[in-house]
């Protein structure tokens, strides 16, 4: 799936749409039509400067699977003056390359 269900919910107030599902945009043109729009909706929720350390569902772990996918992800991070924070989230974006 290109683009996530709950990332393109938050986008249709602002009048984005959404690309058409046969086609595979280029990191540029992804990052401009689609990962600069949700960060301005996201606004203060990501952050900048901040090394991410782990993800994990809240209380599970390898063995224990039910009910994951309905539990939060608990992401854990330092930020760069050395500062370490974890959230939670319903979603998260694996841009790790």
């Amino acid at each position: 799936e290109v683009v996530d269900p709950a990332a393109e919910k938050l986008l249709a107030p602002t009048g984005w749409t959404r690309p058409a599902p046969e086609t595979y945009p280029s990191g540029g043109d992804w990052a401009e039509r689609y990962l600069l729009p949700l960060a301005a909706a996201l606004g203060d929720r990501i952050r900048l400067d901040a090394r991410v350390t782990g993800v994990s569902r809240t209380g599970r772990d390898r063995i224990v699977d039910a009910d994951r996918d309905r539990q939060p992800f608990v992401v854990h991070f330092a930020h760069a003056d050395g500062r370490e924070e974890r959230v939670f989230a319903r979603a998260v974006i694996d841009a790790s390359g």
